[in-house]
């Protein structure tokens, strides 16, 4: 399950608790009362792997965007010279290296943001596919018995 534990506000803030829960019933009625019970702890889940794969291509898409992006920025620090020999222009020039330097390291940190979330997206999936697995070989294995 991916939890949301910000309690700063923002965007986590809006985020509700599942209004309900629900349990699937094997031959012991306890099949699924695991996955039933993840819904208690306020947390934030997909309701599936398919919902997790889209928003995941979502931030790859993201991902290559931004990386493009730096390319831009690389290559406007690069065309950078100076007009004149005076101090004005090497104020101006000095003034736009600043400004690319900043704007290249946020657009670092946003990428690595977005590398991160991506990481755990995809952690998330992984478990998420495991975990629907194991409750449909459960629930195939108490039909099994019943039957």
């Amino acid at each position: 399950m991916v939890e949301a534990n910000d309690s700063g506000g923002g965007f986590w803030s809006d985020v509700r608790q599942p209004q309900g829960s629900y349990q699937v019933y094997g031959q012991n009625k306890t099949v699924g009362a695991a996955l039933a019970a993840t819904g208690a702890s306020g947390g934030f889940e997909f309701p599936s792997v398919d919902e997790m794969n889209a928003v995941l291509a979502m931030w790859k898409e993201r991902q290559a965007s931004i990386s493009a992006k730096k390319n831009l920025i690389e290559r406007a620090r690069g065309n950078l010279t100076q007009l004149a020999d005076d101090t004005e222009s090497q104020g101006y020039l000095s003034q736009m290296r600043d400004s690319l330097d900043l704007l290249s390291n946020q657009h670092d940190s946003m990428l690595q943001y977005v590398e991160n979330y991506i990481q755990k997206l995809t952690d998330a999936t992984g478990a998420k596919q495991a975990n629907e697995e194991a409750n449909t070989a459960a629930l195939k294995s108490g039909q099994e018995n019943q039957g």
